[in-house]
């Protein structure tokens, strides 16, 4: 598992490693909004230092995305500790019935809302870092909004957020997929006025039925934008299809049978405290802040048992093996006639040999002599 990776390309969240077809999870820090984007009253309340964050899902080329879902035993959650922000006046539940000819309008380009793959009922959403043609949204090509501020809105430069929407705006003309299928879902919150904290489901998806590819060789295909002043988190899995026509279902944690489970696809924008350490037992891949608590395993002498340090003691004495003094096999602290008599007992034996000084297996000759050779000495 990967920590939390800064992008600056991006602007960006990747989290996670390659697995069959799906590569990653990109959180894309789309925009900070500021003091004259808190002035619009005609697209409801948005405050200053909202943030808006965009979720792609990036494949392997040749594979499509067909649903993200949760089930019984795979809870999907998008969660934020305030509110999501929804624009009042043309703000949508999905992205591919956003009216193109309304992103320059007020903070209509900040909804919240999800999706396969469109970002209006004309674009496709991209990473910034790979749209060439500009912007459409934002400053001199924003209305202004209720106060009609100059220069317009959306004009924000916040390093957070990497490339400025007046220079590109994540949108290109592309072919929308067929209607977004919501089912199982209450997609309400993501209406017309602000709600939240929690959009949840176990037994719900929103998918397009043939399957979305992304519009560039890099099959990235945007899943939700999401608007709020509180901290995002969000824990889904997806189904994809595979170029030979199988499905593969990533799930975020606990897969049964032919589930793939893929880390990435459990996203806190603050993190949690934890262990982060990839080589101990209870390393968790949502934890970005490390607490100290990990369990890392000693060499040779301790390893792993799920989440808990187990010692490496194959004959039980309560001493790790590798500390154990060669040839003392009931540990008093001397190799004496003891540790003799229960070596010629043990002479022949194959199976779980605890006087087989050698490793190979069985305790024969060549392990008496070494011992004889020890005989004596303290530990």
């Amino acid at each position: 598992m990967k920590k939390l990776l800064l992008l600056s390309t991006f602007s960006a969240l990747m989290i996670g490693v390659s697995a069959q077809g799906l590569e990653d999870i990109i959180v894309e820090t789309y925009y900070v909004s500021d003091a004259n984007d808190a002035t619009d009253t005609d697209g409801g309340s948005l405050a200053e230092g909202s943030v808006t964050y965009r979720v792609f899902v990036n494949m392997l080329p040749g594979f499509e995305l067909q649903a993200i879902y949760g089930n019984a035993n795979h809870e999907l959650f998008l969660e934020t500790t305030t509110e999501f922000f929804n624009n009042e006046d043309r703000g949508e539940e999905t992205g591919d019935v956003i009216n193109d000819t309304r992103l320059d309008e007020n903070t209509v380009a900040l909804d919240s809302w999800l999706t396969l793959g469109a970002a209006s009922d004309e674009h496709i959403g991209v990473p910034k870092a790979l749209d060439t043609d500009g912007s459409i949204v934002g400053g001199d090509n924003n209305d202004g909004g209720s106060d009609g501020v100059a220069g317009g809105l959306l004009s924000n430069a916040d390093v957070a957020a990497g490339m400025p929407l007046t220079t590109a705006d994540g949108l290109i003309l592309g072919a929308i997929p067929s209607g977004i299928v919501a089912v199982g879902l209450d997609l309400g919150m993501f209406a017309d006025e602000n709600d939240g904290p929690l959009f949840t489901s176990n037994g719900g998806a929103w998918s397009v039925l043939e399957g979305v590819q992304g519009p560039t060789l890099d099959n990235i295909v945007l899943i939700a934008q999401i608007t709020t002043t509180g901290d995002f988190s969000f824990e889904l899995n997806v189904q994809i299809g595979t170029p030979e026509g199988g499905v593969i279902q990533y799930v975020a944690r606990n897969p049964v049978d032919n589930e793939v489970e893929f880390d990435a696809l459990i996203f806190s924008s603050i993190g949690a405290d934890g262990c982060t350490s990839e080589t101990a037992c209870n390393f968790d891949p949502a934890v970005t802040n490390d607490d100290g608590s990990c369990l890392e395993p000693v060499v040779n002498c301790q390893e792993c048992d799920g989440e808990a340090l187990v010692l490496v003691d194959f004959d039980g004495d309560g001493i790790c093996d590798a500390d154990d003094c060669l040839g003392d096999f009931n540990n008093d602290g001397f190799i004496n006639t003891n540790d003799l008599l229960e070596m010629i007992g043990q002479l022949g034996c194959n199976v779980n040999c605890t006087t087989d000084l050698d490793g190979d297996g069985a305790v024969q000759v060549s392990d008496l002599l070494t011992f004889l050779g020890l005989f004596g000495t303290p530990c």
